[in-house]
């Protein structure tokens, strides 16, 4: 089955009771669901990377208390929004369990790239912790974004 192109425009269901978004998931009592595009989720993506590569090559701040937030909670806030911003951006028809991967697997080697590129910048130093507390904050986002939706889904019923 060949894939059918999305068009660029935000899709409101009808109005009709039982109507069915972009995600193809019934609203319940005709509600309006806004969904933004696809290329607008993933234009948010790639901003928020290019501020997470910008943060990892210039040098540290010398300002007192820039560093009051120890360096492993930053990693996981910073990539745990990042692995929710990618779960986001994967399309609604994909499953759960494809989305979650794809969002994990995405958060985390792009958190082991921008320690890369740490080696690159005299005065920053390239850490595998780092790269852990990445992966982590990032499964504990997803984990949550699970419990969440579940929740809703069952909710719903």
């Amino acid at each position: 089955m060949a894939d059918v192109p999305v068009p660029l425009t935000v899709f409101r269901s009808n109005g009709a009771p039982g109507a069915t978004d972009m995600t193809g998931r019934k609203q319940p009592n005709g509600q309006r669901r806004f969904v933004p595009p696809i290329t607008v989720r993933w234009i948010v993506n790639a901003i928020y990377a290019a501020l997470l590569v910008a943060l990892a090559v210039v040098p540290p701040s010398p300002w007192p208390g820039a560093s009051s937030v120890p360096d492993w909670l930053a990693h996981g806030v910073a990539y745990g929004v990042q692995a929710a911003l990618l779960f986001w951006a994967v399309p609604g028809t994909a499953t759960t369990r494809s989305r979650t991967l794809a969002a994990l697997t995405g958060a985390i080697v792009f958190g082991a790239v921008t320690e890369a590129l740490q080696l690159l910048q005299p005065a920053r130093s390239t850490e595998l912790i780092d790269v852990v507390a990445d992966a982590v904050g990032a499964a504990i986002s997803l984990l949550l974004i699970l419990i969440v939706t579940t929740a809703a889904v069952r909710a719903g019923r």
